[in-house]
C-alpha cells in the first residue's frame, strides 16, 4: 500500500526534520507499506540536511524547490501533481513541525483498507493536540458542521489519491477548509475513525485561539464570499463558529497533560 505525505516547508529546517523523522520511524515499523514524503521548499526555505538520518528502503524522500514562491497552497498543489503520476494510494497533508503516528497506518494495513478498499473515500481520524503544559486527544468532529467550522484536522485526514488530485488547493486564507468542502462532494464515503493519526503541535491553547481571533475578518469573508451567505447569516455563522471553537478548545476536551 502506498502512503503519500505532503509537507510544505516555508520556515526553519528544524521543524521539517522533526516531521521527517516521525514518518521515517513509522515506515521502519511498517515494512510492507511504501512511504513517499514530499517536502516542498517555499518562502525562502533551504534544502533539508538529512545526512544524519538513515532511511529504510520503503521510505522515499522527495524534495521539490519552488522558491521564491511563498504559498502553502501552491506547495501542496505541486506535490499533488507529482502524486497524479504515481500509483494509487492514500494522501495526507502533514505540516512541518507535526508528527505522524503509526496507529493509523497499522489500522489501514490490518483493517482491509490496504487491500484497495479506499476508492473515493476520505478518512477523518483522531489527533493529539500538544502545547505548553497541555495535551489532549481530539476525535473527529461531525462532518455536518463543515459550513460552520472546519471539522478536519489536516494531518489526521487521509484521502484516496484519485480524489486528492481532482481538486487543487485555493490560494489565500482557509485553503484547507475550502479544499475539504470541495473534496467532500466528490467522496463516495467519509469515515470517522477514532484512531490516532498525528500530533498537532501548538504553542498554547490561548495563543492558538488568539491567532484565530485575529482572522475574524477573513472568517467573515469566507462565509460571505466563499459560501455565499448574506451579511446577516454570515454574522450568525461567525458567532456560531467562534462559540464552537471555544467549546472544543476550553470545555469539551480537558487537559490530559
Amino acid at each position: 500500500m502506498n502512503f503519500y505525505y505532503v509537507t510544505p516547508c516555508g520556515g526553519g529546517p528544524e521543524e521539517a526534520l522533526v516531521t521527517c523523522c516521525s514518518v521515517v520511524e513509522v515506515a521502519k515499523k511498517h515494512p510492507n507499506a511504501e512511504f513517499y514524503h514530499f517536502f516542498v521548499l517555499n518562502n525562502g526555505a533551504c534544502p533539508l540536511d538529512t545526512s544524519s538520518l538513515t532511511f529504510p528502503g520503503n521510505y522515499n524522500f522527495v524534495e521539490i524547490d519552488i522558491n521564491p514562491v511563498g504559498c502553502r497552497a501552491e506547495a501542496r498543489n505541486i506535490a499533488l501533481k507529482e502524486i497524479a503520476t504515481m500509483e494509487h494510494g492514500l494522501v495526507n497533508f502533514l505540516d512541518s513541525g507535526d508528527l505522524l503516528l503509526g496507529d493509523i497506518v497499522t489500522y489501514f494495513l490490518e483493517s482491509g483498507v490496504g487491500d484497495g478498499n479506499y476508492e473515493k473515500k476520505l478518512f477523518s481520524c483522531s489527533a493529539i493536540i500538544k502545547g505548553e503544559q497541555y495535551s489532549s486527544i481530539r476525535n473527529p468532529k461531525p462532518v455536518n458542521l463543515i459550513k460552520i467550522i472546519n471539522p478536519f484536522y489536516i494531518g489526521a485526514t487521509y484521502v484516496d489519491s484519485w480524489l486528492a488530485i481532482r481538486i487543487p488547493f485555493r490560494k489565500g486564507r482557509k485553503e484547507d477548509w475550502k479544499y475539504w468542502l470541495e473534496i467532500k462532494d466528490l467522496a463516495r464515503e467519509i469515515k470517522l475513525l477514532n484512531v490516532l493519526a498525528y500530533v498537532y503541535n501548538i504553542k498554547s491553547r490561548r495563543d492558538h485561539l488568539r491567532r484565530k481571533a485575529m482572522l475574524v475578518k477573513d472568517q467573515y469573508q469566507f462565509f460571505r464570499r466563499f459560501l455565499g451567505l448574506n451579511s446577516v447569516l454570515s454574522v450568525g455563522a461567525l458567532v456560531a463558529h467562534y462559540s464552537i471553537l471555544i467549546y472544543f478548545w476550553f470545555v469539551a476536551y480537558k487537559n490530559q497533560h
